[in-house]
């Protein structure tokens, strides 16, 4: 015997089914003005029992700014429009599924989404679902709508650098230059305190010889000075203990 319309209605409402939806975008949450990107809504039904048809609807949007959500060859569920009347139309995206949708099983559905030319600000973007009339009772609410997501619809603003800031980024260029020379040709790059701050001091290099002559370090002109004198000591009088710079035998015995 065939259940009568009433009959039907009281044995879908005895049914129950947990949906949840949530969604990604593509490329990513930051959409500059005019540009094109992809929503997937994926709903999902816990159970226990299976929902024959559902609906997801879109957050608003106020028309013809900021964002717009559309079919492409790729939606694979029935797409349409809702409106608000009121001083400014609003429009919101109406995604229905029309097959039964079992317990533990996920259904998807791309749309395609672009950003006017005139899009400024941010936009909080969110969907919900929810049975058809008449369908499953869905014992949680709690993931009827998904989280909500800030899409960038301008370009992200970079703090100004105050004058630390800019003494960093220069002294990181200057320290990059130096670290990618092979062989510096005027000397080394040393960073010193200097009055509660940091100075920069260029050490000339002790191999460098301009054309007036050698150019060399205090230090490196003594152990010159040193190493001569050993020398000719070990070739006038043989080896012995040097006792002008107090330090060890400058040669082997």
């Amino acid at each position: 015997m065939a259940l009568t319309p009433t009959a039907a209605r009281a044995i879908a409402s005895t049914q129950i089914a947990d949906l949840g939806v949530t969604f990604t975008v593509k490329p990513g949450t930051f959409l500059p003005p005019n540009s094109i990107g992809t929503v997937t809504v994926t709903v999902t039904n816990n159970g226990p029992d299976p929902v024959p048809a559902f609906v997801v609807h879109s957050s608003i949007w106020e028309d013809g700014k900021q964002i717009l959500l559309f079919a492409t060859p790729e939606t694979q569920c029935d797409f349409g429009y809702g409106y608000y009347d009121g001083p400014t139309l609003l429009v919101f995206a109406a995604l229905g599924f029309q097959s039964s949708l079992p317990a533990g099983a996920q259904e998807s559905c791309t749309l395609g989404i672009s950003t006017y030319p005139q899009a400024t600000g941010q936009y909080e973007m969110y969907f919900n679902v929810a049975a058809y009339a008449g369908g499953p009772t869905d014992p949680n609410t709690a993931n009827n709508q998904s989280s909500s997501v800030t899409l960038f619809l301008s370009p992200m603003s970079v703090p100004a650098l105050n004058a630390f800031g800019l003494l960093l980024a220069m002294l990181s260029m200057v320290l990059v230059a130096a670290l990618r020379l092979k062989r510096p040709q005027w000397g080394t790059l040393q960073i010193i305190p200097f009055g509660g701050s940091l100075g920069i001091s260029l050490r000339p290099n002790s191999k460098r010889s301009p054309s007036s002559g050698s150019l060399r370090t205090p230090l490196l002109r003594l152990a010159t000075t040193r190493r001569s004198y050993s020398q000719k000591e070990r070739s006038d009088r043989g080896p012995r203990r040097s006792s002008r710079f107090g330090g060890p035998d400058l040669v082997s015995r």
